[in-house]
């Protein structure tokens, strides 16, 4: 049986585009293959639609039997669209459209459509089956307006999972902000045959239910139709765990022999507990074990379950997912670095060409892949191998990031019963991305505080005495160890070495991944951050947390020495330090392409 189909439709020009247009389809797109990565369909995209291919697309037995939900955004009218400077005939479309007997959702994002859905609905009585939901308006609201209402409309539904009316309702207030004056009308029809086309307003945005089942059809969620076996109850977790312990048998000896003496059952996760939560980098470790634990944990004033499902789990996995994407950007632009400092061709000004001048107003899955992109390109040797041998790492980063992103910024809005289905997805894209990036457990991250020279007048050679925060084979917080060897390592650092390499070789992620406490001499405790924005000039730099990402964010700045305390005396040296070493990375202050907030 072929996968649900969703076909979504642009009218753009190819010649000249609308980028109103333009930008709702990529986004469209962009939510279409975040969702399909975790529950696959077809996606169908024609952003340059001609009546010749949707009338193949609706006459294509499979296409036609699989299609779920069809969008058409452009120029239209009450009988036709317009498609490439040619009219499509709505009676003809909608006859077409009759024959799909899966389909759900049509969406008419184009200007007074609304007289087509009774022709839509006339269709499907004649061949005796429910219409499906219709989206449509009779308005010349603007592109604007049609943009943010399609932009959100589909978020709501690819990526919150809201139901047909909560995202209907949500698209709305989206278009509102593009309207001036007068609120927006809406036509909330009760079936069959409501359409009220008497109604003579051009402001006019309308949600017609299926003829079959008005109730139902308008709490009608994506889910519902991709996973019909969605019987079986979600239980946070499950499906999280499962994937790492099967993915990460080949990188840890431990769990294979573990999985050996279980013989392969994976009932209980609790055998595995030990080993799965050290494997990881001891920040993504942290975050996976607040994911896992059982009894509540205590973030603040109050007391989290984040093994339950809701908007407290839905945080939880955001902040896992900022703290992987975070430590990846680290190691990109570490990397990155070296590139450009083993190339004497090239000097350190050719950064901004890899689009890291957008650091901060652009989505940081987009800054990875661009990296990548620039890394093959110049085919150097990397510290961090894997980056390069796994095809689909960039492609999953982006695809979780998007979904992540748009979390990210609807959470607070969403219902509890959005964020308890949020939980599903979300832990679903968790469980791709952490596949992809399993590789980090071969590695470990250590901070270098000081460095002391160990000499006497009967030593041939000195040694060197390193105070170190080290991030693994433990649950707790960092603590300073004191390690002495024949090599040093860098200073005020955090560093990335191999598990089973030498500790003399490393990648140094500062100053994209610091850790403040290098720089506050009496502190006993790691504190890791991760650079975020340039502001001001380039006089002010602010990094984020990297376990709390909805944490204070730091702010580093010049403070008079004349008057700032001893805390502040020690955060100018580190605000001088990572100064320094950014500006050497761009090469020139180009206050013009600095990040903004």
């Amino acid at each position: 049986m072929a996968q649900p189909l969703v076909v979504i439709a642009y009218a753009n020009n190819p010649e000249h585009p609308l980028p109103g247009l333009r930008e709702e389809d990529d986004q469209v797109h962009q939510y279409l293959q975040s969702r399909s990565a975790i529950q696959p369909f077809r996606i169908v995209r024609e952003s340059f639609a001609t009546r010749d291919r949707l009338v193949a697309l609706l006459t294509t037995p499979e296409d036609r039997d699989s299609l779920v939900m069809f969008s058409y955004s452009g120029h239209a009218a009450g009988d036709r669209l317009i498609t490439e400077n040619e009219t499509t005939n709505a009676s003809g479309l909608s006859s077409l459209l009759s024959q799909c007997a899966s389909l759900k959702l049509v969406v008419l994002n184009g200007c007074s459509t609304v007289g087509q859905v009774k022709l839509i609905m006339s269709a499907f009585e004649k061949q005796n089956r429910p219409a499906p939901v219709i989206v449509a308006t009779s308005a010349t609201v603007g592109d604007g307006a049609a943009k943010d209402f399609g932009i959100t409309f589909f978020r709501q539904l690819f990526l919150y999972n809201s139901s047909l009316e909560r995202a209907f309702d949500t698209a709305l207030g989206a278009a509102q902000t593009q309207v001036a004056g007068s609120e927006i009308l809406v036509d909330k029809g009760a079936g069959r045959g409501a359409v009220d086309l008497s109604v003579d307003d051009d402001r006019v945005w309308g949600i017609y239910p299926s003829s079959g089942d008005s109730e139902n059809s308008l709490n009608w969620t994506l889910s519902r139709e991709l996973s019909p076996q969605t019987a079986v109850a979600y239980e946070p977790n499950r499906e999280l765990f499962r994937s790492l312990i099967v993915t990460l048998r080949k990188f840890n000896p431990r769990i294979q022999e573990i999985w050996d003496n279980e013989q392969g059952m994976l009932n209980d996760f609790s055998p595995y507990d030990d080993d799965l939560l050290k494997s990881f980098p001891h920040p993504i470790s942290v975050q996976l074990r607040k994911l896992r634990a059982i009894r509540g944990r205590s973030d603040g004033e109050e007391m989290k379950f984040y093994n339950q499902a809701g908007r407290d789990r839905l945080w939880q996995l955001l902040r896992t997912y900022q703290t992987i994407i975070n430590i990846m950007m680290g190691i990109l632009q570490a990397e990155w670095w070296n590139s450009l400092s083993s190339s004497p061709i090239m000097d350190s000004s050719t950064v901004g060409s890899a689009g890291l001048s957008g650091y901060g107003q652009r989505p940081k899955y987009e800054l990875a892949s661009q990296l990548a992109d620039k890394l093959r390109e110049h085919q150097n040797t990397l510290f961090v191998t894997e980056l390069m041998s796994n095809e689909s790492l960039f492609a999953q980063i982006a695809k979780s990031g998007v979904y992540f992103d748009g979390l990210q910024a609807g959470i607070e809005r969403m219902s509890e019963s959005e964020a308890n289905g949020g939980c599903q997805l979300a832990e679903k894209h968790l469980s791709e991305l952490l596949k992809n990036v399993a590789f980090l457990t071969q590695y470990k991250l250590i901070s270098v505080k000081n460095i002391s020279i160990v000499k006497n007048r009967v030593a041939t050679q000195p040694r060197y005495t390193h105070r170190i925060y080290q991030y693994w084979q433990t649950y707790l917080d960092p603590i300073l160890r004191n390690t002495t060897s024949d090599y040093f390592l860098d200073n005020t650092s955090v560093l990335l070495q191999k598990k089973t390499g030498s500790p003399s070789e490393y990648l140094n992620l500062s100053p994209f991944l610091i850790d403040e406490n290098t720089f506050q001499e009496k502190a006993t405790l790691s504190n890791l951050f991760a650079w975020q924005v340039i502001r001001r000039n380039g006089e002010e730099l602010v990094y984020e947390h990297l376990l709390r990402y909805d944490g204070p964010r730091l702010t580093l700045c010049e403070v008079d020495p004349t008057i700032a305390t001893d805390e502040e005396q020690q955060r100018n040296l580190l605000y001088f330090e990572m100064k320094k070493q950014l500006d050497a990375y761009f090469g020139l202050k180009e206050p013009q392409t600095s990040a903004r907030a």
